[in-house]
């Protein structure tokens, strides 16, 4: 993100937009690559970084969990899916 917010053509399009970027966490992959716990741990390190990041320049954040898919494959809550069977 740091690199892209440096981009003056990027930065014409941030004013236009009012200064927010939408970023996207995802967890499909990163729950199947470490597990649950530490794809979560991960993701929340994500947001941390992300924060500091968007703070220095000035631009607000707007965080879109992409929890969707099968529970394996990280999507959604795992009692409801378990309670579903």
């Amino acid at each position: 993100m740091d690199a892209l917010f440096a981009l003056p053509w990027y930065q014409l399009l941030l004013k236009s937009r009012g200064m927010m970027q939408e970023v996207m966490l995802g967890y499909s992959d990163s729950n199947k690559d470490g597990g649950y716990l530490t794809s979560q741990w991960e993701l929340y390190q994500a947001e941390k970084r992300l924060v500091k990041s968007f703070e220095q320049v000035g631009v607000k954040l707007r965080l879109f969990h992409g929890r969707g898919g099968s529970v394996g494959r990280g999507g959604g809550p795992s009692f409801e899916a378990i309670m579903a069977q």
